[in-house]
């Protein structure tokens, strides 16, 4: 089961797909089974804003005030 929480990044990633302009993905078949077109660097950038998305305003500003790396 998937929670609520990957659902949420699921589709804010999906949305950041369009805002930044991302290609669709192209299906082919090859042999007897289907497969699509997969760009790493799309998804990256993608899944890194979905989720810096999903971050409270104030873990932000803390983190930000206390001069915190993005590890920590």
């Amino acid at each position: 089961m998937v929670s609520d929480e990957r659902d949420a990044v699921t589709v804010l990633e999906e949305y950041w797909h369009i805002l930044l302009g991302h290609k669709l993905p192209k299906i082919s078949k090859v042999a007897e089974a289907f497969g699509r077109t997969y760009d790493a660097t799309e998804e990256h950038d993608a899944y890194y804003l979905a989720s810096a998305s999903l971050l409270p305003k104030a873990a932000i500003v803390e983190a930000v005030s206390q001069n915190l790396s993005s590890a920590r």
